[in-house]
């Protein structure tokens, strides 16, 4: 007994190669998953720059009230990684900071959160983004001061759900597609066959509850937000 005719579905594989492109166009060029951030860039004065053994240093002097607490800092580039240590002004129970990183176009390329207990005068290294220019300190918490919460606009629940509800579009259309590209491949006749039986139904059933939890899993990571710093110690030289 044929539930659907044999050309719809063979319509319905055109449709959904029209409709994965369209939507994956559409993820591309709205960049529903791109951060918004609170801050915006402002230039540190250079104090001093060199290099020694392949590794470019640079050193600037803060801005602003971040100086209160930090008195310069350091970039090092080398053709393997990027790396910040700070200068304090002093010794701290608890120091909260991120660096938000900048490429050469002041594009953010990541934002990392730094936190020390009880810091020597030299920070302890933090690694970056390879591409990182230049940075900018915001003062999270100082001690039991808090100064700043986030500096990343939480992504709109909006955004969110149309993002997932693209991408699962996106999963479903490739899955069809992928599924009639293997039966043309086996052959036109089981094709046939296969489309006009209860087992096509109870695969396209299958493929929507796939669908359905792809697109919770899609909600929920796109929840999860997780910065990462590398620390490790050495002595610095800032004067």
């Amino acid at each position: 007994m044929n539930l659907v005719s044999y050309d719809f579905w063979i319509i319905f594989f055109y449709l959904s190669l029209v409709s994965f492109v369209t939507f994956l166009l559409l993820l591309i060029f709205l960049k529903l998953r791109k951060n918004e951030y609170l801050h915006t860039y402002v230039e540190d004065d250079v104090f001093k720059t060199y290099s020694e053994s392949g590794v470019k240093n640079t050193i600037y002097g803060v801005n602003g009230s971040v100086k209160n607490f930090i008195k310069r800092y350091a970039l090092r580039k080398s053709n393997y990684d990027t790396s910040f240590i700070a200068n304090y002004q002093g010794r701290y129970e608890q120091i909260s900071y991120f660096v938000v990183c900048y490429d050469k176009k002041l594009n953010v390329c990541g934002v990392v959160q730094v936190s020390e207990r009880n810091n020597n005068e030299t920070g302890k290294i933090i690694g970056l983004p390879r591409k990182t220019n230049v940075v900018n300190v915001v003062i999270k918490r100082v001690d039991e001061t808090n100064y700043a919460t986030s500096i990343i606009r939480p992504l709109s629940v909006g955004k969110i759900r149309l993002f997932s509800l693209f991408y699962t579009i996106c999963f479903f259309n490739l899955a069809y597609i992928i599924r009639h590209i293997i039966c043309l491949i086996i052959g036109s006749d089981y094709l046939r066959e296969f489309y006009t039986s209860f087992w096509n139904f109870y695969a396209f059933l299958g493929m929507i509850v796939m669908a359905i939890i792809v697109y919770f899993i899609s909600v929920c990571s796109m929840r999860r937000k997780s910065s990462k710093n590398r620390s490790g110690g050495i002595r610095y030289e800032f004067n």
